[in-house]
């Protein structure tokens, strides 16, 4: 038997994690003091989170820890399963370790069972249209050798930018630094950030003011974007449907030839980026 492991911070939709076959990991936030799992959209209440934030509520994540690991990975290896994660990116939680931890553990309690991961260096959507791809190979049944091959390629092509309305947000979680976090407030600058090829979150440019955001985008897309026709170009937005709407929709008028996918950031994601995120990933020459 084989399972494909994907978690939530891949944000891709639990329509199409069931679709493709999936074992979906539900990552923990706390809001306001109470403990959730974000389930990939299912409950289909990520406006309120939003609004909860809008409100003054606090929200946090947690890394999951060794026994968590070996709570969900534990049934298949025990059913001696060949097993595939594709992972949110290494370098932006310690939970690694913690995983690595209970796979060593449990791969020589069951040594018939295989167990491969493949790290997107990615978080979100930019994870997503990975897991979306490969999922659909899957779904397909190729090989996990295939499906690894098929990542090595598409993964450095996956370009993945983004803009938040308040930076703090970055900051806090320590997925940006304070300084690019100060630059952010002055005279209404809007840090265009971009996730590189080692999976960091750095600031890319900026624009002045969040109107011309949408055009930098799409000039980033006609600088690097390749095989449109190919790939699906994916917006995200934290709660903000009228801007991804608009960046939908100059997308489909420079880019015809190509599918917009678009759904707003989860609750997980969304305690890092806060509401007003706005983010763009299409296949390019280079991340």
């Amino acid at each position: 038997m084989r399972t494909f492991f994907i978690d939530t911070d891949s944000e891709l939709h639990f329509n199409l994690v069931k679709e493709f076959g999936l074992e979906l990991i539900k990552m923990p936030y706390v809001l306001d003091g109470v403990e959730y799992l974000d389930d990939a959209g299912e409950s289909g209440d990520y406006k309120s989170f939003f609004d909860a934030l809008r409100q003054g509520k606090t929200s946090t994540t947690s890394a999951l820890n060794t026994q968590n690991y070996l709570d969900i990975f534990e049934p298949h290896f025990k059913n001696g399963e060949e097993m595939f994660y594709l992972t949110f990116s290494h370098e932006m939680s310690a939970t690694f370790s913690f995983m690595d931890e209970a796979i060593k553990e449990l791969s020589a309690k069951y040594p018939e069972a295989s167990f491969r991961s493949f790290d997107s260096k990615s978080i979100s959507l930019g994870c997503g249209a990975q897991c979306y791809y490969a999922g659909k190979m899957f779904k397909e049944g190729k090989s996990f050798d295939e499906i690894i091959a098929f990542l090595e390629e598409f993964s450095p092509a996956t370009a993945t930018y983004f803009v938040v309305d308040d930076l703090d947000h970055l900051k806090k979680g320590g997925r940006l630094s304070g300084t690019a976090a100060f630059a952010g407030k002055l005279l209404g600058i809007k840090p265009i950030l971009q996730i590189t090829d080692e999976g960091k979150i750095i600031k890319y440019n900026t624009v002045k003011g969040s109107k011309k955001v949408i055009g930098f985008f799409i000039d980033l897309m006609k600088e690097s974007a390749t095989e449109l026709d190919k790939y699906d170009v994916f917006v995200l937005h934290g709660d903000c449907l009228e801007r991804g709407e608009e960046l939908k929709a100059a997308v489909l008028q420079q880019f015809p030839e190509t599918r917009v996918q678009m759904q707003m950031v989860g609750p997980v994601i969304g305690t890092h980026c806060g509401p007003g995120t706005l983010g763009i990933i299409f296949h390019a020459k280079h991340r």
